[in-house]
């Protein structure tokens, strides 16, 4: 573990420390510089360390300007309102729910008064607001599945100054209640790009080529026994068109990956269209409207964020605008697909198939 200044201003220090996981030093990141090291608030263990990181990083702020480019790569938080500054003597008290590999806890409590999740078992809402009642954090860190209302932000009250979720989306957080406190929201944007961006090939693959429904014969014993020539049959990604709605980080991730299975082209929606500098991208890739992307794609992916726009995008109107012999790959948000809607068009044999990552 190693200590790192990431901002100066004026006598004041911002710091965080550097774990072995990346994405969760970049999470710990987002509590830890809203936290100064006035009056031993946080410790370091090695002053004349902390005093050649200061000035190095000085050197830094004259060549780049007021924010060097590490603090520009470390920092990613949703700063809403006025960030809070942590004048006190006594340590911040954070509060983690869920379970976090031992040698994290080791360090941070180093730096935190911990309240924490030392089982695998989820914190209800019950729970999480009896525990914050109990002992009021300074910082909440916590998963996506765990749902941050405006009763938890409310009991937490004034002393709450910092919140961080481990997961890219930040939609199970009440924005508009931080917003109004003037809480900070810290989030790991890019952390999972590639992971994600796999997993949808796995579930697009897994999907056309029919692999759990081959399983399931083989468990029970039916395998081989159709003399159906078609028998279990999937639909072949070659000379496709793939529609992906959403062509953000995870989105291009997801079409690079595709590329090499010798699909037709690429239709992508979004909010606006992307400027590519290679002919071939020129050539595979094109923006169209959503309806025009439902109504040409053999294959539709959905990479986009969760927000009012996006919440039931598709639904029953969606559906009977796909090809009957379409397959829908979901991983994003389950809030943008109507569940009921999903299942009478797999019902009806409105679409082909499904996979989805997430029901929430």
């Amino acid at each position: 573990m190693c200590f790192i200044v990431i901002s100066y201003q004026s006598d004041v220090t911002y710091c965080f420390y550097l774990f072995d996981s990346y994405s969760l030093h970049l999470l710990l990141a987002e509590i830890l510089i809203e936290f100064e090291l006035i009056n031993g608030s946080i410790s370091v263990d090695n002053q004349n360390e902390e005093r050649a990181a200061i000035y190095k990083f000085k050197q830094r702020l004259d060549r780049f300007g007021k924010i060097a480019p590490e603090a520009k790569k470390i920092s990613r938080a949703l700063c809403f309102g006025t960030s809070h500054t942590m004048t006190s003597t006594t340590r911040p008290h954070l509060f983690i729910t869920f379970q976090m590999p031992s040698q994290f806890i080791h360090s941070l409590e180093r730096v935190f008064d911990l309240d924490y999740q030392d089982i695998p078992a989820r914190l209800s809402h019950e729970q999480i607001l009896s525990r914050i009642r109990a002992h009021t954090p300074d910082a909440i860190l916590f998963s996506g599945g765990t749902k941050i209302d405006k009763e938890i932000i409310s009991a937490a009250g004034d002393k709450l100054k910092m919140l961080a979720t481990f997961s890219v989306g930040y939609n199970h957080i009440d924005i508009k209640e931080c917003e109004k406190r003037g809480i900070p929201i810290g989030y790991t944007p890019g952390v999972l790009t590639d992971t994600t961006a796999d997993l949808a090939i796995t579930l697009l693959l897994a999907t056309s080529r029919r692999i759990a429904e081959a399983m399931r014969t083989v468990r029970n014993g039916e395998w081989g026994t159709s003399s159906n020539i078609m028998w279990m049959c999937g639909k072949p990604l070659i000379n496709s068109t793939i529609g992906i709605v959403g062509l953000g980080r995870i989105g291009l991730a997801i079409a690079r990956r595709l590329q090499p299975f010798s699909i037709q082209r690429i239709l992508y929606s979004g909010t606006r269209e992307k400027y590519f500098d290679s002919d071939n991208d020129k050539k595979l890739f094109k923006f169209v409207q959503f309806e025009e992307l439902l109504h040409e794609s053999d294959f539709v992916i959905i990479a986009c964020a969760l927000n009012e726009e996006t919440t039931n995008m598709f639904n029953k109107k969606a559906f009977e605008q796909m090809k009957n012999d379409a397959i829908l790959i979901n991983i994003s948000r389950g809030g943008i697909v109507d569940q009921d809607a999903l299942y009478d068009a797999l019902k009806n044999g409105q679409i082909r198939a499904a996979g989805k990552e997430s029901f929430y």
